[in-house]
């Protein structure tokens, strides 16, 4: 599901319309496997693309890149990013590399696992009224800009999205730390600070460090190099390239399923030229638009200038 950008909802549904048994509810025991098989195609693809470019580049091993980067969202604020070199001559993928900057206190942890917990007060109440000041100041502040000079609520700054998710992390802190005061203030305090980090002047050192947080980044982090090397196996080499990860898993592809992925290619191919053509087209006619102008001032400069004219 993940080769289609869908997620494990999705599967189920699927599963459900094509009367297949539902999907197992983890993959992680799965995770290294296939991240194994990805890895080694997608090296595999690449390895290629770069003596081709030397060939094209008249067995110039100093060929030219193209380097670029993309992030999870849009903004330097994203956590997330790929960056990417491509080959000039070719151009196909030659090395990516896949980061992220996620901090464990943004992760959403079960509060009480297996542990009985008893209420000794509504920690509820105490959260949804951080949650109503919070939306207060936003009403009773409009047009007032802080000493910075800027709004209070806008990008970046404080919103109703961003107080749902104080008031989240408020209430995560509390129920987490009901036997110790001293690490409630400690966890609260952090929301503030992380909340105030930037890229140039971080302030995660409050943020919870744990065995649970470090598996949920482990397993962000597989996720997100699943997605690039798969585009770069495709990219490189077409979706039909991705028979090569099923045989690799010991999986068998049969006759549709290698025509859906050949059907693929060859509309993408298509697409690709069809809009090719057409910036071609445009280009030329732009051309030739620019030479019919510069003919006809070339023309009435020479008629300007014609003995006898005055």
């Amino acid at each position: 599901m993940r080769a289609i950008g869908k997620g494990g909802a999705a599967a189920r549904i699927f599963c459900g319309l094509m009367n297949l048994p539902p999907p197992p509810a983890k993959f992680e025991r799965h995770s290294s496997l296939f991240l194994n098989v990805l890895k080694t195609i997608s090296e595999d693809s690449m390895n290629a693309a770069v003596p081709e470019a030397v060939i094209a580049n008249d067995n110039n091993s100093n060929i030219a890149v193209a380097v670029d980067g993309t992030w999870h969202k849009r903004g330097y604020s994203s956590l997330n990013g790929v960056v990417c070199a491509t080959s000039v001559e070719n151009g196909k993928i030659i090395d990516f590399e896949a980061l992220t900057k996620y901090c464990s206190s943004c992760k959403e942890a079960k509060v009480y696992r297996n542990t009985k917990v008893e209420k000794l007060e509504c920690d509820g109440h105490v959260q949804k009224r951080m949650g109503v000041r919070l939306r207060n100041i936003l009403k009773t502040s409009k047009g007032i800009k802080p000493s910075d000079g800027k709004n209070i609520s806008g990008r970046g700054r404080l919103t109703l999205k961003e107080v749902d998710s104080i008031q989240h992390y408020y209430g995560l802190a509390i129920r987490k730390n009901l036997s110790s005061v001293e690490d409630m203030k400690r966890a609260i305090w952090a929301i503030y600070f992380h909340k105030l980090s930037t890229e140039d002047n971080p302030q995660h050192a409050l943020c919870p460090l744990g065995e649970d947080s470090c598996e949920f980044l482990k397993q962000f982090l597989l996720a997100l190099k699943f997605g690039v090397m798969d585009a770069v196996i495709c990219f490189n080499d077409g979706y039909v390239s991705r028979i090569k990860v099923f045989e690799a898993l010991g999986i068998k592809p049969e006759y549709n399923t290698e025509r859906a992925l050949l059907i693929i290619d060859n509309k993408r191919i298509f697409e690709a030229e069809r809009i090719a053509n057409k910036v071609s087209l445009e280009a030329r006619n732009k051309r030739r638009s620019l030479k019919r102008k510069m003919d006809k001032q070339n023309l009435d400069e020479e008629n300007e200038y014609q003995a006898g004219k005055y």
